[in-house]
């Protein structure tokens, strides 16, 4: 197993930012936490012998430098206009991707594991992601909480939460394999 690991929303493609914060484009609070997690998601695959590949950068080095790979893992921040109260995280993958629904079910079941992480809502599929489509392996995008809800921003912050997902990340892909 090849895993390509695309922290979200990293350099100018700024993604969910921080509506308390100074809304920097370059280092959104989203990157930062997306970074980490991934960081800590290496680790983990490193120390397991599990080949894999970082991936921050442009979308297009992405996806290039990704060529090769049999798995990729998505990792992101979502986020709401307002605190709506939604809060949790949820997998996406691509429609008609058998291999990434099933990864996406086994992302979903080992996160439910985590103390205090919610689910936002079961898996489900999005056409128009371009990671989830331009890859010729398997991709999941996980939302790991939302931003714009204060508990969620709270724990996504978190060391030892970022490292509960890194462990529920890895034990999907186990499972998956």
């Amino acid at each position: 197993m090849d895993v390509a690991i695309f922290p979200g929303h990293v350099g100018k493609d700024c993604g969910a930012v921080d509506t308390a914060g100074a809304g920097d484009d370059l280092h959104s609070v989203e990157a930062t936490i997306t970074a980490c997690i991934a960081s800590k998601l290496a680790l983990l695959l490193s120390m397991m012998g599990i080949d894999h590949r970082l991936l921050p950068g442009s979308f297009d080095y992405r996806i290039a430098a990704s060529d090769g790979c049999t798995v990729g893992l998505s990792i992101h921040c979502d986020s709401l206009p307002a605190d709506t109260g939604i809060h949790g995280y949820h997998a996406i993958y691509y429609p008609g991707s058998e291999r990434a629904l099933e990864l996406a079910h086994h992302i979903h079941n080992s996160m439910a594991l985590i103390p205090a992480l919610v689910e936002c809502r079961k898996p489900h599929s999005r056409r128009d992601l371009a990671i989830l489509r331009r890859t010729s392996f398997p991709v999941v995008l996980i939302e790991c909480g939302f931003l714009s809800n204060t508990d969620d921003e709270a724990r996504l912050m978190h060391d030892v939460h970022q490292s509960h997902l890194a462990f529920a990340m890895v034990e999907a892909l186990r499972r998956w394999a």
